[in-house]
């Protein structure tokens, strides 16, 4: 049986949080009149990192063993009365409530790894969970599409204080080594957390107590996550999707979601989620995405892209007290940006075979006429092309380590931009990439990449190094290092080995090449050096297809291929073969056939997405 979000990625909508849902109902009625019938469900009991309630309802998790469902009957009714046919994905809100976390002195939104070391704090949170997924399923069967457990610092199972020993870590501590036959090393000081041995990277024998506590916070953190999916298994239809906000390894920060892998072998949620402000909002970019894709596949978890963008006339005052400006919170300038960020989004979704939903976080980011007309239209392309799109068809790949992440300090200036920054601006080059895990690597056909990076190979071994050789460095291919590799080499501190892998001097200065036998090495140990025009370059070396040139934000699947522009002008794009037809799918337009080369003219800010076949 065909599933929704695993197999059929959905187009949802998210109501606002807080006051701003019944501020803003008219974008429900907006959302149905689009034909969007799945509709995320948020009965929240917390606030969120503002302080402000994420729900505009009373709570339904009164006290132990106390709730009132009248409140979440109320809230459907509400969503039912503007659109009939809504159908739920629903978020179980497993935060502590208020009272919760005065009784146990614990806040789970910021101490979650403590958390999971409370029996009374687990136990109260697991007979809610087991309660709500019981009424929802005895009650709104019908409508209930999927559930989505969240806890953690902004419901994404992020740990606010892995740096710090906490109340409940130190005592289990002890224990947990001997069940992990893991050597019991001193708990280490934030000020050692802080500052390494070696500025960037943290010494494999003096400062091997780091790297364990870091792994052990987001160990348990992972085990909390297994303890709840498991729990919503037995308390759910087997065609019930459950979802995580979870599986951001992009960051280096070891922040508590770094042992997803193992949730993945364990007991693997339906999907992840991971919201767009993460990810690029800027006029031409191409947005981009925060999970890690071939990892997601190789265990057939969906991804939900979550489109949090604040358009032209989206609200950013929160309450009467607190207005958002700068950071993630940029609005698009008009209506011409809202929709060209509209379609873009939808095409990168496409192209990728994601969910979508989009947030209207703090309301009215549909207001105007055509906001409205473009998501009807995204919803009619994304019912004819989704299921054309095979998926992305990038030659680049960008490559993660999540276990290198407890190793290295993501608070050194040039980890903080390759953490963050530098996504943001790989987006703008012009050039399609796919993200993986080093552990995708071994079962992966590495043929269709002629361009990988490395983000923080510092750890390597033998085993690694002769995989590396084996599989990577071959056949022309270009291989751009991040920081620098095998610095930790067979467990020790060796920097003179970033020089021997490479074949680049240990600078970061500036970008090295060196060719090897069978391919380019490039040594880029600052991100913040490469710019777009030197990657570019590296990928025309590579062998990378080029569509357009560098005013293009392009994404590509062999049936698609999506252009994104900022300015006014002519792209001339340039497809990998010559397509008999070329159609652009939002506005319906025949583009020349029988060539792989055409150009298109843009007036402004806009999104196109081509179809190309072989067929007339």
């Amino acid at each position: 049986m065909s599933l929704p979000i695993t197999d059929q990625p959905v187009f949802a909508y998210r109501p606002p949080y807080g006051k701003h849902l019944f501020d803003d109902m008219a974008a429900l009625a907006a959302a149905r009149d689009a034909g969007i019938d799945v509709v995320c469900l948020s009965p929240m009991n917390t606030d969120n990192s503002l302080g402000d309630p994420y729900s505009p309802y009373p709570t339904i998790w009164k006290y132990f063993d106390t709730y009132d469902f009248a409140v979440l009957e109320q809230q459907i009714n509400d969503i039912l009365a503007v659109h009939p046919q809504a159908r739920f994905i629903t978020v179980v809100d497993l935060n502590s409530p208020p009272w919760l976390a005065r009784r146990h002195s614990l806040d789970s939104f910021y101490e979650v790894s403590d958390c999971s070391l409370s029996k009374e704090w687990k136990d109260a949170t697991t007979n809610y969970l087991k309660a709500f997924l019981d009424y929802c399923e005895k009650h709104h069967a019908e409508r209930m599409l999927g559930y989505i457990i969240a806890c953690g610092r902004t419901l994404e199972w992020i740990e606010a204080y892995n740096r710090a020993a906490g109340i409940l870590k130190p005592a289990f501590y002890p224990e947990w080594c001997k069940q992990q036959q893991r050597e019991l090393l001193p708990i280490p000081r934030m000020d050692e957390i802080s500052k390494p041995a070696h500025g960037w990277i943290y010494d494999p024998v003096s400062e091997k107590h780091v790297s364990q506590w870091l792994y052990y916070v987001n160990y348990l953190t992972a085990d909390l996550v297994i303890h709840f999916i498991r729990c919503a298994r037995e308390h759910v239809r087997p065609e019930v999707r459950l979802g995580l906000f979870y599986g951001h390894i992009h960051n280096i920060h070891p922040s508590g979601q770094m042992d997803c892998e193992r949730v993945l072998k364990t007991a693997p949620p339906d999907f992840f989620i991971g919201a767009a402000c993460n990810s690029n909002p800027a006029m031409g970019s191409s947005s981009g995405y925060i999970c890690t894709l071939k990892m997601c596949q190789r265990y057939g978890v969906g991804f939900m892209h979550e489109c949090d963008r604040i358009t032209s006339t989206g609200n950013l005052q929160v309450n009467e007290h607190i207005s958002l400006s700068g950071g993630i919170w940029v609005k698009t300038q008009n209506s011409a940006e809202d929709c060209a960020m509209i379609r873009r989004e939808t095409a990168l979704c496409i192209i990728n075979r994601f969910s979508i939903w989009w947030f209207n976080i703090w309301g009215h980011a549909y207001d105007s006429d055509e906001t409205k007309a473009a998501l009807k239209n995204a919803r009619e392309v994304w019912d004819r092309c989704m299921p054309q799109s095979t998926g992305s068809a990038a030659q680049t790949l960008l490559v993660f380590d999540s276990e290198n992440n407890y190793r290295i300090n993501p608070g050194t200036p040039n980890l903080q931009h390759l953490s963050w920054k530098f996504r943001q601006e790989f987006y703008t080059y012009g050039v399609p990439f796919d993200t993986t895990v080093w552990t995708d690597l071994a079962a992966m056909d590495l043929s269709q990449y002629r361009l990988i990076l490395f983000q923080n190979p510092a750890c390597l071994d033998d085993q690694r190094l002769a995989f590396l050789r084996e599989k990577v460095l071959r056949d022309g291919r270009v291989v751009i290092w991040l920081c620098p590799p095998g610095t930790v080499f067979n467990g020790q501190y060796r920097p003179e080995m970033a020089e021997s892998i490479s074949g680049n001097a240990n600078s970061s200065t500036s970008c090295a090449i060196s060719i090897l036998p069978d391919a380019v090495s490039v040594s880029c140990y600052d991100s913040r050096t490469l710019s777009i025009d030197q990657f570019r370059e590296l990928a025309t070396m590579a062998k990378v297809h080029l569509y357009a040139d560098k005013d293009n934000a392009v994404l590509a699947s062999r049936e698609f291929l999506m252009v994104h522009r900022k300015d006014p002008g002519q792209a001339r794009i340039t497809l990998p073969v010559s397509a008999k037809t070329i159609t652009e799918v939002f506005s319906g337009r025949s583009i020349v056939g029988n060539t792989a080369v055409f150009t298109d003219s843009f007036t402004g800010p806009d999104t196109r997405l081509y179809y190309f076949s072989q067929e007339h």
